[in-house]
């Protein structure tokens, strides 16, 4: 078969004229892109030259700024496109291909970029002492950047050790592994949880006793972190809320004392008898009652009157 034939294309004069006129496209403009004369471009409209060349057909429609298959009749639409060089053929794929390509480049930055930038703060606040047989306060404080639809609090505690209460109250316990769970729906970007635990009267040690994670779902994904632990506790005949301890109470810590009772909605923080401490001036621990009692102890009084003399 004659080559010359296969480079000839029909084309369609009434769509040419309708698409040039919709995009209000002059025979000038058209035929300087086409490089042609308007002539030539009146005779493609007026159907006077139903076939041309398959190269000025690509230029035209790059002219009209529409597909090939647009501007021929439709018997062969199909036919010459097949017969185009694929740079041609995927010119009008290229922008949608790259729209996505950059999507998925924004979703690639967005999950390992962004997402890493929100930060979630979950710390375990402890007392600074705490005595054998005693109720301590421990303290547990979430702070997200985003928006928080759950989230689950464990904290395991070591054999021996015992919750007694918590605010909020507590969801579930598993007494095998000495772990208490507290889910939260809907749950503030900042929020805090207390608890109260009954220490045993052979404690050994309390150095990274408790450890707890968190499980946090969110508008973004979901992910788990550990608490960090703020802090060290050391075993001592002292109250929990005797920050220097100095088996005194003061001002300050009483004080402490009274936000905290206000925070920990519904937990017995023994106001009434630490309070009977602050104002006796001291306190001190009665190994015979297995608890803290009014009054400074014998020897720091002792010691006391001998500075004084």
């Amino acid at each position: 078969m004659d080559e010359s034939i296969n480079n000839v294309v029909s084309i369609d004069g009434d769509a040419i004229r309708r698409i040039r006129e919709e995009k209000r496209l002059t025979q000038l403009y058209v035929a300087k892109v086409v490089g042609v004369t308007t002539d030539t471009v009146s005779r493609w409209e007026n159907n006077r030259y139903p076939s041309i060349r398959r190269d000025n057909a690509v230029r035209l429609a790059e002219a009209l700024e529409v597909e090939v298959e647009q501007i021929l009749k439709n018997e062969v639409a199909s036919e010459a496109l097949q017969t185009q060089p694929l740079a041609v053929r995927f010119r009008f794929l290229f922008i949608p291909l790259a729209v996505l390509l950059l999507a998925c480049i924004c979703a690639l930055v967005w999950f390992f970029v962004v997402l890493p930038a929100k930060k979630m703060e979950v710390v375990r606040i402890l007392p600074a002492y705490a005595a054998p047989e005693s109720r301590i306060l421990i303290q547990v404080h979430l702070v997200a950047e985003e928006q928080i639809k759950g989230l689950i609090l464990k904290e395991s505690f070591p054999d021996g050790w015992q919750l007694i209460d918590a605010s909020p109250k507590v969801s579930a316990i598993d007494s095998d592994t000495n772990t208490a769970r507290w889910i939260f729906r809907n749950a503030a970007d900042e929020f805090h949880v207390y608890y109260l635990v009954q220490l045993p009267a052979d404690m050994g040690s309390v150095s990274d006793s408790i450890t707890g994670s968190v499980v946090l779902s969110s508008d973004q994904r979901h992910r788990s972190q550990a608490v960090k632990q703020v802090g060290t506790m050391s075993l001592a005949p002292l109250l929990w809320i005797d920050g220097d301890g100095n088996s005194i109470i003061d001002d300050m810590e009483i004080l402490d004392l009274s936000v905290l009772s206000e925070e920990a909605v519904g937990l017995d923080l023994d106001w009434e008898r630490i309070e009977a401490f602050w104002q006796a001036g001291g306190y001190h621990w009665s190994p015979a009652e297995h608890r803290f009692v009014a009054g400074r102890p014998a020897s720091a009084v002792d010691s006391q009157n001998k500075h004084s003399h």
